[in-house]
């Protein structure tokens, strides 16, 4: 029986070293090859090598499909995305990037690396990434929102290589500092640790199924380590230089191995035995691939060469192995109840936040700040934030509640909920912060409003359309607001004899340059607004004009953007679209006040201080009434104790029709 197994065993090795590998294409890039790996559905692979570029091409026609750069350090390690529909790299910048394939370009980037990692990886549900590199921690992030969600430290020297298992679980580590290191995810615990060697490790990867993980480096050999208990399996001996790649064939039977000997050894993981050498790299091997079905093997070397290999002798069918479902964005199954808006303006550095978890086996909750875990600085400790209160509320949710200290002006918090044991977890929404800092706002801020209404027109007709408006209700909120959100306010009423085209044009450009950083500087203009239609020039009408005598009583609008562009204050334009007439001279016409919206967005859009509101009340209402009305306590929604543009566009939506920008985020306009 055993001679027979012996004969059978031979056979086989017989027919394998019969087969053939041929290389199927040789492709040269500009630069040393880093690492190469395949599209999971084996569409494509991509390279990234030393001139700071990824490139992507077919695997099928081995046509470069697209090159991505963001002219940065250079990239370090790459991995797709589950779905493929993503790249992953790791930068000299220490940062870590996330391309969007479909769009050519970086949507996330991850911060939290103090040193460049050197080895990046997706886990096989998609919703984290993994990285590692010269500062030594294993760095976790979730990838919708790039918290951090855990770092595991162990290792007392560069971490070269990480690998997740194949269920996600478990993530296999090694590097500089010769161990072989391996991590239940869930608990961050260590599960074992074992020195492979003297010298350092530069691959380690997991096994198909998950049994099994193999490390080489610079001794030579590939050892193989039983992924449960950290001992050694086998170790294959062959090389005569240092090992740098390591690649499973998808049914994990066959281990391909290169480096500094320049030669692709393809081992029987079974056996141990060298079935082929691959000869045709000049400089060492720096990578190597199966495609998903096993039918090629893709290497890179120091040559600047690619090549692809043809493994169909060894007649591989990929192991079928159970996959998680891929899944970027996790349940959002944590409310935010407290604060009631996102985004939220606060007026306090510390924030109270309530969150209500709609699942209560997820009960170990962490809480971000920043993308960091929340965390403060006690007793020169750095301590992690523990909640104020837990406690099971009237919908049998568990219900969270911390004291948040706003350190920044702008803040990122998100909260995620772990079931016990498990890398499972839901996570809150992104609560985005503000804040507002009232006291040192009112002590340096000084309120300029220049209102120019027109009381009637010269062309008595269109008085007919003209609302009687009284701005003094409207103004006299904005003069209360001094001494308690403005440290003064100033009001400049036009008359109507003032209001002509020369002395307005005059006024505004003396204005340029009189405000400062600190100054909010608001124009209102109520009257007639038209176009040109030859020119697509947009004109305020001033009270003079009639049908006869109008070109010449005309206000381009493009004097109050010059103005604006100019003033170093906040700078801000209501303007009343409501005011028609039956009748005008035959090349005008009344604006649309979506295109006059857009226009001025253009026109604005290097302006960073800026806000903009355009009102079109079919019924001729007075504008200075329904503005006198949003000003009003009720209308803060937030519950800040400020009512602020964003707030008083919501409540004109429901009355009226307007058009609104505004940059920054936050204008307030009203305190309580």
């Amino acid at each position: 029986m055993l001679r027979f197994r012996l004969i059978l065993i031979l056979l086989t090795v017989n027919s394998l070293l019969l087969a053939q590998i041929s290389l199927i294409k040789s492709i040269e890039l500009p630069k040393s090859i880093i690492q190469a790996v395949y599209q999971p559905n084996g569409n494509n692979f991509a390279v990234v090598h030393a001139n700071k570029q990824i490139h992507i091409f077919d695997a099928k026609t081995f046509e470069l499909k697209t090159i991505l750069d963001d002219k940065g350090e250079g990239d370090i390690s790459i991995a797709y995305s589950p779905d493929g529909n993503y790249l992953l790299a790791s930068s000299w910048d220490k940062t870590i990037k996330l391309w969007d394939l479909s769009k050519g370009m970086i949507i996330r980037r991850y911060f939290g690396h103090e040193q460049a990692s050197r080895s990046v990886s997706f886990n096989p549900q998609g919703n984290m990434i993994a990285s590692a590199g010269w500062d030594m921690a294993i760095h976790f992030w979730y990838v919708p929102t790039a918290i951090n969600l855990k770092n595991l430290n162990g290792h007392t020297q560069c971490v070269r290589s990480i690998a997740f298992s194949s269920d996600g679980n478990k993530i296999a580590t090694g590097g500089y500092d010769q161990l072989l290191k391996l991590w239940d995810i869930a608990s961050g615990k260590e599960l074992f640790s074992v020195k492979t060697s003297s010298f350092p490790i530069e691959v380690v990867v997991f096994s198909p199924d998950g049994n099994f993980i193999a490390t080489a480096g610079l001794e030579n050999n590939i050892k193989l380590w039983d992924a449960k208990k950290g001992s050694l399996v086998r170790v294959f001996k062959g090389h005569t230089d240092a090992v740098y790649a390591l690649a499973f064939s998808p049914d994990g039977k066959y281990l391909a191995s290169g480096g500094n000997d320049n030669i692709i050894r393809i081992w029987e993981v079974e056996s141990g035995n060298t079935l082929f050498q691959l000869k045709g790299h000049s400089q060492g091997i720096r990578t190597l691939a199966f495609s998903p079905d096993g039918k090629q093997l893709l290497s890179g070397a120091v040559d600047k060469l690619i090549k692809i290999w043809n493994t169909t002798s060894l007649h591989i069918v990929p192991l079928l192995v159970e996959k998680p479902s891929v899944l970027y964005n996790n349940p959002t199954q944590i409310n935010i109840n407290v604060p009631s808006q996102n985004p939220y303006v606060s007026t306090k550095r510390i924030l109270p936040v309530s969150f209500e978890i709609k699942n209560n086996d997820y009960n170990i909750v962490h809480l971000f700040l920043n993308k960091n875990e929340y965390t403060r600085l006690i007793n020169n400790n750095k301590e992690i934030v523990k909640p104020l209160s837990v406690k099971v509320n009237y919908n049998k949710n568990i219900e969270i509640n911390y004291e948040i200290y706003l350190d920044y002006d702008q803040s990122e918090i998100q909260l995620a909920a772990f079931k016990p044991n498990s890398e499972d977890f839901v996570i809150s929404p992104e609560l985005i912060v503000s804040y507002f800092d009232l006291e040192s706002f009112k002590s340096k801020t000084k309120l300029n409003i220049l209102n120019v209404s027109v009381q009637k027109y010269a062309e008595k007709k269109w008085n007919n359309d003209l609302p009687k408006d009284n701005a003094n209700k409207l103004l006299s909120l904005f003069k209360m607001q001094e001494d308690k959100l403005f440290k003064t306010v100033n009001v400049r009423n036009f008359n109507n004899s003032e209001i002509y085209p020369d002395y307005i044009q005059h006024y505004f450009d003396s204005l340029a340059v009189k405000y400062s950083y600190n100054d909010v500087f608001l124009m209102i203009l109520n009257g007639m607004i038209v176009k040109e239609t030859e020119t697509q020039k947009y004109y305020f009408v001033t009270p003079n004009a009639s049908l006869k005598d109008f070109e010449q009583n005309l206000l381009p609008l493009d004097v109050i953007i010059k103005t604006i562009l100019k003033t170093k204050a906040t700078a801000g334009l209501f303007i009343n679209l409501s005011i028609k007439s039956d009748k005008l001279p035959p090349q005008y016409q009344f604006v649309d006040d979506e295109q006059l919206n857009q226009y001025m967005d253009k026109q604005l859009t290097s302006r960073k201080g800026i806000f903009y509101l355009s009102i079109n009340n079919p019924q001729a209402l007075s504008m200075f009434d329904i503005l006198a009305n949003a000003l009003h306590p009720n209308n803060d929604v937030d519950k800040n104790g400020i009512v602020d543009l964003n707030e008083v566009s919501g409540f004109l939506n429901h009355i009226v029709k307007i058009q609104v920008f505004y940059r920054p985020n936050f204008i307030p306009l009203y305190v309580k």
